[in-house]
């Protein structure tokens, strides 16, 4: 089983990524998630996270367009901070267990601005890209699932993802077959 979440602030590039990814792989399915929560206290958004993971069991490979990493990114847009919650972080650790690969869509803030200044953005302001970047740098700092950032803007990025995906897939059995780690 191999699982991809995709992430990165609005402009990043997602749609475009995820096309050029699921393109290569060639099989698969990819999952994103529509409900969007309104509030912090919606709790409504983990059960989902959950479900989701569940689904992914049983399959050969999953793309995530979005998943915890946004809830966790996004949330002070609702007037909270759940970057740290022991939620994001029992759905990180369960993650990590289950070989997920976090695929941080890296895109320049000059890169990200520019595409805010041709097309704008429908859920964020200009001023929101700052914070946005920070915060998905925060995570990935934080977490714990084997993962790569991504420029699609840079030449060879889907080759180094493939590689990427490879290295990850085969340690991911190697460990499920010995309990050992050679990271």
């Amino acid at each position: 089983m191999t699982v991809l979440i995709i992430e990165g602030p609005d402009l990043a590039g997602k749609g475009y990524a995820i096309e050029k990814i699921a393109k290569s792989f060639k099989n698969g399915f990819l999952i994103k998630n529509l409900y969007k929560p309104k509030e912090h206290t919606d709790s409504k958004i983990y059960k989902q996270y959950w479900a989701i993971m569940k689904m992914c069991e049983k399959q050969e490979f999953i793309i995530l367009d979005r998943f915890f990493p946004s809830q966790a990114v996004y949330s002070y847009m609702r007037g909270d901070d759940e970057m740290k919650s022991s939620m994001i972080k029992m759905l990180d650790q369960e993650c990590s267990e289950l070989g997920y690969i976090y695929v941080y869509l890296d895109t320049s803030l000059d890169a990200l601005e520019n595409r805010f200044d041709q097309r704008g953005d429908e859920h964020i302001q200009k001023k929101d890209l700052i914070k946005l970047k920070k915060r998905y740098d925060m995570f990935w700092k934080q977490t714990k699932m084997d993962k790569i950032k991504v420029d699609t803007t840079k030449l060879g990025w889907l080759e180094l993802l493939k590689e990427f995906v490879e290295d990850c897939e085969n340690e991911y059995k190697r460990y499920k077959r010995t309990g050992k780690s050679s990271r």
